[in-house]
């Protein structure tokens, strides 16, 4: 079990199910293609401007070697979320200098980090050879949902499913990530997009970044579109329904998922 989480098998679906929940900030929202976290995030404040920050391109960095061996350096990832996959050594912010000063979104040391997944995964892997792995994840889960199914992808039996469904979840890395995320997990990506929620389009394919192809869109009407490929611009799809944050609902983040509504309650 894990306290941002849990590790279990699903003896229904003969699969082991790693799960992450979401960001642990009270509201969320998007400014300048970065998520952030204010104590006012109801969709007026929502900024028009979309304008990117000067210096996100920079925001990019490598996987670890170390937790990704032989991965090209021409791979780039939001570092944040790199360094929340992959470290648990100091906090961190998601939120850039000299931004709205009601953000607060310090990440502090997670026990969801590499280290924390492979040892609650190994037991069952042990206990259930022959079962596939899901990774699923909602919003900041859902990114690292993804990088947990990339590297089960790279550590377990080639014979052993990998799957990754998630939830709300923004864009993770440059364009050599998502190819080299659909190359090693073809059609064993689904990422689910609720009518005009905003987390879909950041952060901007102006700065570099481009999501991994599997993208599932609920509809206003409530179906549910698969878009093939990498930021598909179908209008029925989220980078086509969702132009600019003046587009976007912040409300939809949440749901529903199948009549599922995502909160938090304190």
């Amino acid at each position: 079990m894990l306290s941002t989480g849990f590790v279990g098998y699903d003896n229904a679906l003969d699969s082991i199910i790693v799960a992450h929940q979401g960001g642990e900030g009270q509201k969320l929202y998007v400014d300048r293609n970065v998520i952030l976290v204010s104590n006012d995030a109801s969709d007026a404040n929502i900024p028009t401007s979309f304008t990117g920050l000067a210096n996100a391109q920079g925001n990019l960095t490598n996987l670890d070697p170390k937790i990704f061996p032989n991965i090209s350096s021409s791979i780039g990832v939001y570092q944040p979320y790199a360094d929340l996959h992959t470290q648990c050594d100091r906090p961190f912010s998601l939120c850039p200098p000299s931004t709205d000063p009601d953000c607060y979104y310090l990440i502090a040391c997670h026990p969801r980090s590499v280290p924390q997944v492979l040892q609650a995964l190994s037991s069952l892997v042990q206990q259930y050879p022959d079962a596939g792995v899901t990774v699923v994840g909602y919003s900041l889960g859902g990114v690292l949902a993804l990088l947990d199914g990339l590297l089960l992808r790279m550590l377990l039996n080639p014979t052993t499913e990998v799957r990754v469904v998630t939830y709300g979840m923004s864009r993770v890395g440059n364009d050599a990530f998502a190819g080299f995320v659909d190359a090693m997990l073809p059609e064993s990506v689904k990422h689910i997009h609720n009518k005009r929620d905003p987390y879909g389009i950041v952060p901007a394919i102006s700065l570099g970044y481009r999501q991994v192809s599997g993208e599932v869109h609920i509809q206003d009407s409530g179906q549910w579109i698969v878009c093939p490929g990498e930021d598909n611009a179908d209008a029925r799809c989220i980078a086509g329904t969702v132009n600019s944050i003046s587009d976007a609902k912040l409300k939809d983040h949440h749901g529903p998922y199948n009549g599922i509504t995502i909160s938090c309650h304190s």
